[in-house]
């Protein structure tokens, strides 16, 4: 019989991009019986994974701690599978329960939660380092009681690995995909784009101010209206502005096509990493993958890719001098900037990849021995 595997999230839709795509495919393929739990998900058999639905009724965060994660635990329990893979930290909880049935428990920490505590809006800021440190404490008692811990980022990883028994890097490098080379396209047109979340936190407002000193450029802008984007309309830039909307990935491609440079310019913020970034943001991979050369963020770990791979340039965020120049670099010199691109296309294909994730999670999982 074909071990069974379930991951268990309150907070992904099934069909999330690093539990399903990536962790839960890879799994299937090499043979496990796998189900995903998740909110408010049809229940339903997709690529030999089964999907099975929690109905979550309530967005509140009280409910979701208290009621819904003892919802989400009767329906993992349920499975009786021989591992379970957690992917929320409000489901901590459910991992002591799991292991005190005999279960395998893996934890994966998709961010730096204690971190992230500390800047969450709605937790009043006199509050804030203490419930960051309560979550700490509580954090490390389970770790210390389950099997496994994983996570995105080196810096995440290496915290994990003092309260953990197996503490285990995978990253989110991006699936490689057939016919996805766009470098081989004639980039005439002075193009960038930017494809995710239109929040402030990718700092839109500065990359406006800094194409605003720059001649015949286009900012093709892709995601959901946002009232941080009526804010951007109002601002000096918002001229070279081309606003898509919300756009299936093929439509995305198609813009992608018309692109001369990706812009993945984000604050230091918690979510990710601080300065030293995070290994979880694809954005930059996908722009790899695709041959088109990056303007991004100088994160520490972001920067050590660029200078290895010559694959963009970084940028401090909060210096739109600095954004600007880089953007006006690769505009004026396009060979260089198909270089890079070029560049980007073998580091991927090369080493940042999600099959070196994949090998990475398989020997975790053969690690059990079961």
């Amino acid at each position: 019989m074909n071990l069974k595997i379930c991951h268990v999230t309150s907070v992904h839709p099934a069909k999330d991009g690093r539990i399903f795509s990536k962790q839960c495919c890879s799994l299937a393929n090499a043979g496990y019986d796998v189900t995903i739990v998740a909110p408010n998900a049809e229940d339903r058999v997709l690529n030999g994974i089964k999907i099975r639905g929690v109905y979550l009724k309530s967005n509140s965060r009280i409910y979701r701690i208290f009621v819904f994660s003892k919802l989400i635990y009767k329906k993992a329990l349920s499975i009786d599978a021989n591992i379970y893979q957690i992917h929320d930290p409000e489901l901590l909880i459910i991992a002591l329960k799991l292991k005190r049935q005999g279960k395998i428990v893996i934890f994966d920490s998709h961010e730096d939660v204690p971190g992230i505590i500390k800047s969450k809006f709605y937790i009043p800021k006199p509050f804030r380092l203490f419930i960051s440190y309560l979550y700490s404490i509580y954090e490390k008692y389970v770790l210390k009681r389950i099997d496994a811990a994983i996570s995105v980022t080196p810096a995440i990883v290496d915290r994990l690995a003092t309260i953990c028994p197996k503490a285990v890097l995978v990253t989110n490098y991006p699936i490689i995909q057939n016919n996805t080379n766009l470098n081989s396209i004639s980039r005439v047109e002075r193009n960038v784009c930017f494809a995710g979340n239109i929040v402030s936190d990718y700092m839109h407002h500065n990359i406006l101010k800094a194409l605003s000193k720059i001649n015949n450029v286009t900012y093709f802008l892709i995601g959901e209206k946002t009232q941080y984007l009526e804010y951007l309309s109002g601002l000096e830039g918002w001229d070279k502005v081309r606003y898509y909307g919300k756009l299936p990935y093929d439509e995305v491609l198609k813009v992608y096509a018309k692109t001369s440079i990706g812009l993945a310019i984000h604050d230091y913020t918690p979510n990710a990493g601080y300065r030293h970034g995070s290994l979880g943001t694809i954005k930059i991979f996908e722009f790899m993958m695709l041959g088109i050369p990056i303007v991004c963020t100088d994160f520490t770990l972001w920067r050590n890719i660029i200078d290895k791979e010559k694959c963009g340039i970084y940028v401090d965020p909060h210096n739109t001098d600095e954004i600007s120049r880089a953007i006006k670099t690769l505009l004026d010199n396009p060979i260089l900037a198909s270089e890079m691109g070029k560049n980007g296309i073998l580091a991927v294909e090369r080493e940042y990849n999600w099959k070196s994730q994949e090998k990475v999670l398989l020997n975790l999982y053969k690690s059990f021995n079961l």
